[in-house]
């Protein structure tokens, strides 16, 4: 595939250096570059859309941008060949593909969003600590004057994972010591209300 250099940089970054190939239940994700001993190694491969040539998956004589970050797709060897292959191609519309694409590339965009913690102290409860601090939660966290044990069953709810659900969080009042509960959980930061003194912070 003949891409532009800002083609391709799209199509890997986007991508993030993982096979795009999504559907049913069959979710591929799996790395492109690999490293060894010997060297770097890509396996990736950028796959037309729309076919490149007459008797290929999914020609239309009438297109034009053939070689575009628009009509290419990133795929491991596997998937290339499903989608391209006579006795499966017929599987894989342009419609489909294009849909495919754009999952992962959303799934990887919220994957690499972190999630920041400023001068919080906290404590919770988990079963896998550096889960529950956004270590490995849908990408890093950023932890900035954050001291924290953990406390919660579902850990991507705990803290870390977007804070869509309740965090079960306890933290300590600056002004009186006494313990808090986080009042809220939208925003990158809960807001914890003092049980004492019924201050905000």
């Amino acid at each position: 595939m003949n891409l532009r250099d800002k083609d391709r940089k799209l199509l890997w970054t986007k991508a993030g250096n993982r096979c795009s190939y999504r559907h049913g239940h069959e979710t591929c994700d799996q790395p492109l570059s690999l490293d060894s001993p010997a060297g770097s190694v890509v396996v990736g491969e950028e796959c037309h859309i729309i076919g490149e040539r007459p008797g290929s998956a999914r020609y239309r004589e009438d297109f034009a941008e053939r070689d575009s970050y628009a009509n290419a797709i990133l795929l491991c060897p596997k998937h290339h060949t499903l989608i391209d292959d006579a006795r499966t191609r017929d599987l894989y519309p342009v419609d489909l593909l294009h849909s495919m694409k754009l999952a992962h590339e959303e799934a990887v965009a919220s994957r690499a969003s972190p999630t920041t913690l400023h001068d919080s102290h906290f404590s919770l409860a988990a079963e896998n600590v550096d889960l529950a601090v956004g270590l490995d939660v849908l990408g890093a966290a950023n932890l900035s004057g954050v001291s924290a044990s953990v406390t919660a069953s579902n850990v991507g709810q705990a803290y870390g994972a977007r804070l869509q659900e309740p965090v079960g969080a306890v933290s300590f009042c600056r002004h009186c010591g006494s313990p808090m509960v986080a009042a809220t959980t939208g925003g990158a930061k809960p807001i914890f209300r003092c049980q004492r003194c019924g201050k905000e912070q």
